[in-house]
């Protein structure tokens, strides 16, 4: 995670970029090619297979399930329960009673 973290800082901080068409295609392979090593590295300490390409990687991360996303929505679904049911409190104790 540092080594992404200190490659996309690196990258950040470039200020020019170079007119030459062959010239960036080689930096992006270089790019590329370091981020797939990272991305191998880590996959071999957490006990995955490396993968051959970027494109390999990005369609398995699509194939897991955004643990992130499936919290977010359960937190969502909770406080909407909590909020209909406040409301309905709400409206059951402001109501006066009728005579």
């Amino acid at each position: 995670m540092l080594k992404n973290i200190a490659a996309y800082e690196q990258v950040r901080k470039e200020k020019t970029i170079s007119l030459n068409l062959k010239e960036r295609q080689q930096e992006r392979e270089q790019l590329d090619k370091a981020r797939l090593d990272r991305e191998n590295a880590r996959r071999v300490v957490d006990g995955q297979k490396p993968v051959d390409s970027l494109e390999a990687l990005e369609k398995q991360k699509e194939e897991v399930p955004d643990g992130l996303l499936n919290e977010a929505a359960e937190i969502t679904a909770d406080l909407d329960t909590w909020l209909t049911r406040n409301r309905q409190a709400s409206i059951n104790v402001s109501t006066p009673a009728r005579k």
